[in-house]
C-alpha cells in the first residue's frame, strides 16, 4: 500500500504539506504530463488539459513522482526523499504537482467532449449539468459532485453527493439573468435550463428538482479501506 505509507510518513514528519489523498494532481508542463501518464499507463494523452487557479488562495507543491513510482523497490526511505523534494536519480524522474484550491480548465475541447458524453448518457441531467457549468463561472459550487464512502459491519458503499441548494440556486439564477442583460452574447443553453426557471411544483421541472442529493455508486471492498488505514497508521509509527 504505497499511498498509505507515503501518507503515514507525511502525517508524522511533514503534516503541513498537502496530502496525496486529498490534493489535485497535475504536471508543470505538457511534456512532463505526457511522460507521467506514460508511466502510469492508464490515461489518454488527448484528454490532457491545462488548468489555471481561479484565485490567489491556491497552494502548489512540486515533488518527483519517480520516488512514488519505484516506492516498492526502494522501501520506506523513498517516502522521506519524496516529501523532502529530492530529485529522483534515474530515467523515471518526472516532476508532479500537488494542488489545492479552485481551478479552471483552459480551452473547450475536453469540456465540450465531457458535456456531450453526459448529454448522451443521461439527457435528463442536462439541466443540472448546465447550471453547474454556469455556477462555476459565477464562483458557486452549486452542482458540485463529491465522493462519500460509508462503511458498516456488512461492507462499504460509495456514493456521490450533488450539492443542490435551492437558496444558492436562486442566487445563481439572479446572476445568470443579470449577466445576460449585461452581455447579450453570453454563452448559455437556455433550452437546457428551462426546468431550472420553473417552480419546483411544475411538472416540467421535476427532472431537475428531483435530482437526488445522494446517489449510490456501488459496493467497495471494506478490507481494502481498512488496509489503507492500517498502512497509514503503521507508517506513521515508524
Amino acid at each position: 500500500m504505497r499511498e498509505g505509507k507515503l501518507e503515514g510518513y507525511r502525517r508524522t514528519h511533514c503534516i503541513g504539506q498537502l496530502s496525496r489523498l486529498e490534493a489535485v494532481f497535475a504536471f508543470p508542463s505538457i511534456d512532463d504530463a505526457k511522460r507521467g501518464i506514460g508511466m502510469l499507463g492508464r490515461y489518454e494523452p488527448e484528454n490532457l488539459v491545462e488548468i489555471a487557479p481561479l484565485d490567489s488562495t491556491y497552494r502548489r507543491e512540486v515533488y518527483d513522482m519517480g520516488w512514488a513510482t519505484n516506492f516498492d523497490a526502494l522501501g520506506h526511505d523513498a517516502a522521506r526523499r519524496y516529501w523532502s523534494g529530492e530529485t529522483y536519480p534515474g530515467e523515471d524522474s518526472v516532476s508532479e504537482m500537488l494542488l489545492s484550491g479552485r481551478f479552471a480548465i483552459l480551452g473547450t475541447r475536453v469540456r465540450t467532449k465531457a458535456y456531450e458524453t453526459v448529454l448522451e448518457r443521461d439527457p435528463k441531467s442536462v439541466c443540472l449539468l448546465e447550471i453547474s457549468r454556469l455556477a462555476a463561472f459565477f464562483g458557486s459550487d452549486l452542482g458540485m459532485v463529491c465522493p462519500w464512502i460509508k462503511g458498516d459491519e456488512h461492507g462499504a458503499v460509495g456514493y456521490y453527493i450533488i450539492r443542490h441548494d435551492l437558496e444558492e440556486a436562486s442566487k445563481v439564477d439572479s446572476m445568470i439573468v443579470e449577466e445576460i442583460k449585461r452581455n447579450p452574447s453570453f454563452e448559455i443553453n437556455l433550452q437546457a435550463l428551462k426546468p431550472f426557471f420553473l417552480p419546483p411544483d411544475d411538472p416540467e421541472g421535476e427532472d431537475y428538482f428531483r435530482v437526488p442529493n445522494v446517489a449510490e455508486l456501488g459496493p467497495f471492498r471494506l478490507e481494502k479501506l481498512h488496509l489503507l488505514i492500517q498502512t497509514i497508521n503503521g507508517s506513521a509509527a515508524l
